[in-house]
C-alpha cells in the first residue's frame, strides 16, 4: 500500500448493513501538510438539523436545503 498525500481527494461513503448506500457519497481530504499554514479554512457544523425541541422538528425539505446551502460554501471540514 502506498501513501496518500495529503490533498489527495478520498471518495467516502455510508453504508448500512445491508450493503446499501445511507446517503450519497462524498469527497474528503486528508489533514493539512505538517507545518503548513492554510489562508483560509471553512468550518461546517451541522448538528441538530430539526431545529429546537420548543418548535418542533423541521420538514426533512427544510433541512436537507439548510444543509445544501451549508455545503454551497465548500466548507474543507
Amino acid at each position: 500500500m502506498r501513501p496518500i498525500s495529503p490533498r489527495t481527494p478520498l471518495p467516502l461513503s455510508l453504508v448500512g448493513g445491508n450493503g446499501r448506500a445511507l446517503c450519497q457519497p462524498w469527497i474528503s481530504r486528508l489533514s493539512r501538510v505538517p507545518g503548513e499554514r492554510p489562508n483560509r479554512f471553512r468550518l461546517l457544523i451541522y448538528t441538530c438539523g430539526g431545529g429546537h425541541e420548543v418548535h418542533k422538528f423541521l420538514p426533512t425539505a427544510v433541512r436537507n436545503r439548510l444543509l445544501r446551502r451549508g455545503l454551497s460554501f465548500q466548507p474543507d471540514r
